[in-house]
């Protein structure tokens, strides 16, 4: 039977505790006193830079959020697209809108763009927020 003495156990895990700190310390592994210091500096540093940085992302991230829900409360048309819907348009050569590819309905509402092509309202808005060039012909608009 072996018998542990408690307390040259825990003065011989203190020992062998500084010896690895001071052993790690002269290996540049741990920072020790006036470095310590510069490295805590450096690292508060760092930490406040990146919740700068953090704190522009949210605020532009906001921004852009804002400016994109205006443009899409605005009932102001920036392009001057004729909407009407499919029936009152008469135009019998297009079946089906070429961005969601769905075939139009008389009393779907439609936007039709400088080049005489049909969209639904809602896809060619989509799209001139994105592109401005009509889906088919590549026209400017």
């Amino acid at each position: 039977m072996t018998t542990i003495i408690y307390e040259d156990f825990v003065v011989d895990r203190q020992q062998e505790f500084i010896y690895s700190s001071l052993r790690d310390w002269a290996h540049g592994l741990v920072p020790w006193g006036e470095e310590a210091e510069q490295r805590r500096e450096e690292e508060q540093r760092r930490r406040e830079e990146q919740r700068r940085e953090d704190e522009q992302r949210i605020e532009e991230e906001r921004r852009r959020e804002e400016l994109q829900q205006s443009h899409h409360d605005e009932d102001v048309d920036p392009f001057n697209l004729e909407d009407t819907t499919w029936a009152a348009a008469g135009s019998r050569l297009q079946a089906e809108c070429a961005i969601c590819l769905k075939d139009f309905e008389a009393e779907d509402m439609v936007s039709t763009i400088p080049c005489k092509h049909c969209f639904h309202q809602g896809c060619i808005s989509q799209w001139l927020r994105v592109s401005c060039v009509c889906p088919l012909c590549r026209r400017a608009v």
